[in-house]
């Protein structure tokens, strides 16, 4: 009975260790948000392999077979940029933004940028907390040329302005212009204009 005990025993710690260098797995994050063999596709959580202790993504099964089939020639394409923030998918344009804003009944985002496209507000408004609202909007990044239609239409005087717009009326109406202000901030903000479009 003693010696069964502890068979038993060691059985328990070793799935305890297995159980827990599970865990140490599970914890760790892809590094990649692109497909290392098709740059424009987005990574699949469930396609994933480990990699020099690197969690890489993949877009498929097909992209992963490839990988491990020859992973040195592929592994310079790997871009890790998971931990840095993500900047909203959008319209090309601010009129692009307005046009399907205005179809859809949404609140139209645009964020004059400076040439080069550095800029505070863009990466307060590509924090995770904002995503879900600028989804429920129409976005657009546009570098800031004071002499275009639409930052003459918006009022926009100024790179770094992001500009909350009721696109419904004509013309469009800005209900709130920011220059300044963190994640929390554009997130009360978006969130006000939205409702006051809906009143």
């Amino acid at each position: 009975m003693d010696r069964l005990s502890r068979i038993a025993g060691a059985c328990f710690v070793l799935a305890l260790a297995a159980g827990l260098g599970l865990a140490q797995d599970a914890g760790k994050k892809i590094v990649n948000r692109k497909c290392p063999l098709k740059p424009d596709a987005r990574v699949d959580t469930a396609q994933t392999i480990e990699y020099k202790g690197k969690i890489i993504g993949f877009c498929c099964s097909d992209c992963l077979d490839k990988w491990k089939a020859n992973p040195a020639a592929h592994a310079a394409a790997v871009k890790e940029d998971s931990h840095l923030p993500e900047e909203p998918e959008g319209f090309n344009s601010a009129k692009e933004a307005l046009e399907a804003a205005k179809g859809g009944g949404f609140l139209a985002v645009i964020l004059f940028v400076p040439k080069g496209g550095k800029s505070a507000l863009l990466t307060a408004i590509s924090d995770v907390s904002i995503k879900p609202e600028i989804e429920n909007c129409a976005f657009a990044k546009v570098e800031f040329n004071k002499d275009a239609p639409e930052a003459k239409l918006l009022k926009v005087t100024a790179a770094n302005t992001l500009v909350l717009v009721d696109p419904r009326k004509d013309p469009a109406v800005v209900i709130k212009a920011l220059t300044a202000g963190g994640p929390p901030v554009l997130l009360k903000e978006i969130q006000a204009a939205r409702k006051e479009m809906e009143k």
